[in-house]
């Protein structure tokens, strides 16, 4: 962790980092609110503990951990695969996927440790909004925000594809599961229609194309793989991981993380915002994430400085790209979509 003074208006910053094998965006959230308190609400000086380590585990309880680890994952697999078959899930459809070519940009490259980094910020209220008039979820809000801000840094590279490839991750914990520590999260691939300038086109482009992966089992089969490999021997888990990696085809990355539902304080001082910086794999150059914060979304545009180096337009893109979907009225229902709307608020009425 490093501590960045010399902000604007006299503030400071907190920027952390953490490797993926430890946690994942969900998880990451949860360890950094043991650093926070609860805004206004500091907490009570604690009298300094006496400290002892653990004596070191024997052979007999190592192997014994061992074993029971093992025998927790592979009942976690058999669910996780039993869970996909039951629902239709596709795992080699799946892997085809994912394997599936992207198109060829200027962003499917690597060429420097350095990075460059934008942010954007945009009412959360209003991505809602604007999702609910399109029966979108946020995530397609910011999916079709990212196609737009993709869109025109392409353009500005003189390449006009009409469309890109993303990796979108997913939470894979089930619903009374916490967060912890590790990483529970999957994968799916989407297309952003890059060529379409038209918000509205755009948005519900991305929500088709997000429902489809849904109904097929979203991200379910590449979990029941991913369990599935947890069971194999060191080597070979490495072997399966690296050969996953080289094969998966994108051209960026884009996560939505839900943030901290409370505000928070750090050192008696009000955090006023909080970015992520989301990770992308050896020969790529950009990742888009959004993290949610007192009623805001917080975007972070992480890149390969050298490949990307217009980090902080992309962010502004993507300013205005929220702006436009908030702002354009939904169209007009066909006869047939009012008749149902007028049936529903008569039912809700009696």
């Amino acid at each position: 962790m490093y501590l960045v003074g010399g902000l604007r208006g006299g503030g400071w910053a907190v920027v952390g980092q953490a490797h993926h094998a430890l946690v994942d965006g969900i998880a990451a959230v949860e360890v950094a609110m043991l650093l926070f308190d609860a805004a206004g609400h500091p907490p009570a000086p604690a009298r300094p503990a006496r400290w002892a380590p653990a004596p070191p585990a024997t052979a007999p309880a190592a192997v014994a951990a061992f074993a029971r680890d093992r025998l927790v994952g592979a009942a976690r697999a058999a669910r996780a695969t039993a869970a996909t078959v039951g629902h239709g899930g596709d795992v080699p459809g799946a892997v085809r996927q994912l394997a599936a070519p992207a198109p060829a940009t200027a962003l499917d490259r690597s060429a420097t440790h350095r990075r460059a980094v934008g942010f954007g910020v945009t009412s959360l209220g209003g991505a809602r909004e604007a999702g609910r008039r399109h029966g979108a979820t946020i995530n397609d809000v910011l999916l079709a925000a990212a196609t737009i801000a993709l869109g025109r840094a392409l353009r500005r590279r003189g390449e006009r594809p009409a469309a890109v490839k993303v990796l979108v991750p997913v939470n894979v914990r089930g619903g009374g599961e916490t967060a912890g520590m590790g990483n529970r999260i999957s994968f799916v691939t989407v297309s952003l229609p890059v060529a379409m300038t038209d918000p509205v086109a755009v948005l519900r482009r991305v929500r088709g194309d997000m429902r489809a992966r849904k109904s097929g089992g979203g991200a379910a089969p590449l979990e029941a793989l991913s369990e599935v490999a947890e069971l194999l021997p060191g080597g070979a888990r490495r072997v399966v991981a690296r050969t996953a990696a080289r094969a998966a085809a994108f051209n960026a990355v884009v996560s939505n993380v839900p943030g901290p539902p409370v505000e928070l304080d750090l050192l008696g001082r009000r955090v006023s915002a909080i970015f992520p910086a989301v990770p992308f794999l050896q020969g790529h150059a950009l990742s888009i994430g959004a993290l949610s914060y007192r009623g805001r979304l917080h975007c972070g545009v992480y890149a390969d400085a050298d490949v990307v180096p217009d980090a902080a337009e992309i962010a502004r893109d993507l300013e205005a790209a929220f702006d436009a979907l908030r702002v354009v009225p939904r169209r007009p229902d066909t006869p047939w979509r009012a008749r149902a709307l007028s049936r529903r608020q008569r039912a809700a009425k009696r």
